[in-house]
């Protein structure tokens, strides 16, 4: 697993983790700045998984060496 990937890995982690914590005080306190702060967590989770989709093309494509 390459460095790019485990980065991608802990952004989805992150994303995830702030939606629900996010998720849940807007739902008991029913404030904008969280809803926004839910839908930002979105976004981490979003380019997470964009930038574990790049590293693990990145590293299909690459030619294995050969000995």
């Amino acid at each position: 697993m390459s460095g790019k990937q485990i980065i991608g890995i802990l952004l989805i982690v992150l994303g995830a983790a702030s939606l629900v914590l996010n998720g849940w005080l807007f739902l008991l306190t029913y404030e904008t700045r969280a809803a926004l702060f839910t839908l930002m967590s979105g976004l981490f989770i979003f380019a997470g998984w964009r930038y574990y989709q790049q590293a693990t093309a990145e590293k299909q494509s690459k030619p294995k060496n050969q000995a």
